[in-house]
């Protein structure tokens, strides 16, 4: 079965509208020129180019709700993918994910070759509105990727989380 989605705007809303489109896009495309590597989750193919390593139980999918239909995704307790680094660049990393009911007490636990990177105080960056995922930047303290390529960063999401996207960033801008 198919569905069609049409977003519903006023005549006195289209302006609105308009400006808030151009702004997500200018913003992706900002986002594509700091992104030093990407993996898609619970994309097979991007997974297994990143080495993906998964620990208990995980399960993959595709199709969300809201403006995120069309993505894949993956759950579990801790997933893991090998990612490309800057050697003199400072990093973050940007995990985007989705929460079935959010709550204010669900955390993202994210580790860069073994140093826990997530902090409970760091905020989360809203990447367009809710029904599409939160985007959470997450700063690499510079002593972790001096001098490598590539890191393995490891994921510990909490039950009804579903990552679909994560990005190691340029700090640069």
């Amino acid at each position: 079965s198919y569905a069609v989605y049409w977003d519903r705007v006023t005549p006195a809303g289209w302006d609105e509208h308009v400006n808030r489109v151009r702004k997500m896009r200018a913003e992706a495309q900002q986002r594509e020129v700091r992104t030093i590597d990407k993996v898609i989750a619970g994309d097979l193919a991007s997974e297994m180019a990143h080495q993906l390593e998964v620990k208990g139980e995980s399960t993959a999918g595709r199709g969300m709700r809201g403006l995120a239909m069309y993505l894949p995704w993956r759950t579990g307790q801790s997933i893991s993918y090998r990612m490309k680094v800057s050697r003199e660049e400072p990093v973050t990393i940007r995990c985007r994910y989705f929460v079935e009911a959010y709550r204010q007490d669900k955390s993202l636990n994210i580790q860069v070759d073994g140093d826990v990177i997530s902090h409970d105080n760091v905020p989360a960056i809203f990447d367009g509105t809710s029904v599409d995922g939160l985007a959470v930047e997450y700063p690499v303290p510079p002593g972790i990727t001096s001098g490598k390529d590539n890191v393995r960063v490891v994921i510990r999401l909490e039950d009804g989380m579903r990552m679909t996207e994560l990005r190691v960033l340029s700090l640069r801008q």
